[in-house]
C-alpha cells in the first residue's frame, strides 16, 4: 500500500461480529499525527474496500455527525499544501476563535450560534470579517463535499463597535451566594472567571501542566490577537478551587463526565441551569465584565488590568514577563475582596 494510505488489521483481545479493524493516521489542527478509526468490518476484504471508500472521499462514511473540528482539520489539510508557513501560522492563529464550536456536529450548528460566537469576540471589526472569510471558506468547502445543505456563514452580522452588549456585574451579594453553594457542582468554575477574567474558551482549554500553584500563575490560555502568551495570576481566594480540580489522571483543568476536555456547547447548557437553580440572570460573559469591573473598583493598576484581561489597547513590547511583573499582576488581582 502506497505511504499514509492506511490499513486493516484483526483485533484478537475477544471475538467479535466485525473483528477488522480499519485505522488511518491523519493530522490533526496542531499539525500532529494521530490514528483514526475509519470503522469495523466482518471481513479484511471489507476493511479494504472501506478504506479505499474513505482514501477517495473521507465525507462518504456518517457525514451527519461530523464536528466543525473535523472539517476544519480537513480543510486545512487541503488548504494549506498551497500555503507559505507564515500564512499557515496566521490561518492557524484565526482559527484558534472557533473553538466553542468545534466539538459541535457542523450539520448542527445554526446561524444563532456562529452570531453568538462572533458577538462575544473581542476582536476590530476588521478581524471579525477576516475570521468571517475563512469560516465561509470553510462552509463552502462542507458544501462541495455534501457535508452541509447551506452556508450559515452567509447569515452572520457584523455588530458595529458602537452596539456594544450590555453587560450586568455579579454584584456583592450574588458572589458571596456562590460561595456559600460552592460545593453544587460547576458554581466554582463561575468563581474562577469571576476571580480570573477568563473567557470561556480559555477555561476549557486550561492545561494542568501550564497551572503553577505554587507562584499563582495560569500560561497557555488561547493566544488572541491582543494578548499573546498572557499570564493569569490566580487570586488567593479561588487557589484552593483550582487546586481541588487538578488530577492527576486529567489532562484538563475542567472534564466532563469522562474525564474529557468539556465542549462549549456542554458548559453553556450547565451554566443556563445553575443561573436558574440560584435565580440569578447572568450571561457567561458577565463573568468576565465582573472581574475587570472588581479591579477597577479597587483601584488597581490600569496597565495591570489590560496586561490580565488582554485587551488589544495595550500594546506590549515586551514578549518575557520579569518577576517584577508577575508580583504586580498577583497584587492587582488580590486587591479584589468582597465587602
Amino acid at each position: 500500500m502506497k505511504n499514509n494510505y492506511g490499513s486493516v488489521y484483526k483485533m484478537k483481545d475477544k471475538p467479535r461480529r466485525n473483528p477488522w479493524r480499519v485505522v488511518k493516521t491523519v493530522k490533526d489542527l496542531e499539525g500532529k499525527s494521530k490514528r483514526k478509526t475509519i470503522g469495523y468490518t466482518r471481513t479484511k476484504t471489507e476493511g479494504l474496500e472501506l478504506l479505499a471508500k474513505y482514501n477517495t472521499n473521507p465525507y462518504s462514511l456518517n457525514t451527519t455527525k461530523m464536528t466543525f473540528r473535523e472539517v476544519l482539520e480537513k480543510w486545512q489539510e487541503l488548504h494549506f499544501e498551497k500555503l507559505e508557513p507564515r500564512t499557515i501560522g496566521q490561518y492557524k492563529s484565526i482559527c484558534l476563535h472557533f473553538e466553542p464550536i468545534k466539538d459541535i456536529p457542523i450539520l448542527e450548528l445554526t446561524t444563532m450560534q456562529l452570531q453568538e460566537l462572533f458577538n462575544n469576540l473581542e476582536l476590530s471589526t476588521a478581524s471579525k470579517r477576516q475570521l468571517k472569510a475563512v469560516l465561509n471558506q470553510i462552509y463552502k468547502h462542507a458544501l462541495k463535499m455534501d457535508i452541509v445543505t447551506k452556508d450559515c456563514s452567509e447569515f452572520i452580522e457584523m455588530v458595529k463597535k458602537q452596539a456594544i452588549i450590555e453587560r450586568k456585574v455579579f454584584t456583592n451579594e450574588e458572589i458571596l451566594k456562590l460561595w456559600k453553594y460552592k460545593e453544587l457542582e460547576f458554581v466554582d468554575t463561575i468563581l474562577i472567571m469571576i476571580y480570573t477574567g477568563l473567557r470561556i474558551g480559555e477555561l476549557l482549554t486550561i492545561e494542568n501542566e501550564n497551572i503553577d500553584l505554587e507562584n499563582r500563575t495560569i500560561r497557555g490560555v488561547i493566544k488572541t490577537e491582543a494578548g499573546k502568551d498572557r499570564l493569569i495570576p490566580i487570586n488567593t481566594e479561588i487557589l484552593p478551587l483550582i487546586k481541588n480540580r487538578m488530577r492527576a489522571d486529567k489532562t484538563h483543568l475542567i472534564t466532563g463526565m469522562r474525564g474529557k476536555k468539556m465542549a462549549y456547547q456542554r458548559y453553556h447548557t450547565i451554566f443556563s441551569n445553575l443561573m436558574e437553580k440560584l435565580n440569578m440572570t447572568h450571561t457567561i460573559h458577565d463573568c468576565r465584565h465582573t472581574f475587570a469591573t472588581l479591579l477597577s473598583n479597587a483601584d488597581a493598576n490600569k496597565i495591570s488590568i489590560a496586561k490580565i484581561i488582554g485587551h488589544s489597547s495595550y500594546l506590549t513590547t515586551e514578549k518575557i514577563y520579569t518577576h517584577k511583573d508577575i508580583e504586580e499582576l498577583k497584587k492587582a488581582v488580590d486587591l479584589i475582596k468582597l465587602q
